[in-house]
């Protein structure tokens, strides 16, 4: 390439870069201007009702409660039974902002913290459904892990848990049922979770 072929290049590639990068800075400036009216408009609103959330009332009858002296075991079914004593929403993929804007910013902290308790929730189901499923308890870890999907947890392990559960059993339909259930969670580890159902309903 000749001296005078390769400066037009450059400066044509030099052209291309900055206006790339204009128009870069323009839609980050669009969209933090579009956040933060978001966040203006939504601590505007004013304080709702929460009587009507989607709750979650833990049924300490339908899970497997039993009296023991296994430290874990009495470590688990301790978490659950305060938890039922809380308020319990699943607030999943809703952020901040978006939780002010449908409930208002003065409910906030309330909605973080039954939120929360979800998170503990789905965590203490997984772990009591685990460890059951390990100390060979196949039918008590069957009956917490579908109380986990009940619940709509996103916690790969009891979803991967309970299919192998199923396969056992030759429950092949009901592994269908939970891929399908599994494609209408809004997580990060959706796809995750339908490549490992997947794999175990084929085997």
């Amino acid at each position: 390439m000749s001296i005078l072929t390769f400066f037009p290049v450059v400066f044509i590639w030099i052209w291309i870069l900055h206006h790339l990068k204009n128009r870069a800075s323009k839609n980050e400036e669009n969209q933090s201007k579009q956040f933060w009216k978001a966040e203006h408009d939504a601590n505007s609103v004013r304080k709702m009702d929460l009587s009507n959330l989607p709750y979650i009332h833990i049924d300490t009858e339908k899970l497997p409660f039993k009296e023991t002296t296994d430290p874990k075991l009495l470590e688990i079914q301790a978490t659950m039974k305060d938890l039922s004593t809380k308020k319990i929403v699943n607030l999943v993929g809703q952020s901040n902002t978006d939780l002010k804007a449908a409930y208002g910013p003065a409910n906030l902290d309330a909605l973080s913290a039954y939120d929360a308790n979800f998170t503990e929730l789905i965590r203490t189901l997984s772990n009591w459904g685990t460890y059951l499923y390990e100390q060979g308890q196949l039918q008590d870890a069957r009956v917490v892990l579908e109380y986990g999907i009940l619940c709509k947890t996103d916690i790969k392990n009891n979803y991967v848990l309970l299919a192998k559960i199923y396969h056992k059993n030759n429950e092949i339909n009901k592994i269908t049922a939970l891929i399908k259930q599994a494609d209408t969670l809004q997580t990060l580890m959706k796809s995750s979770i339908l490549s490992a159902l997947k794999e175990i309903k084929d085997n």
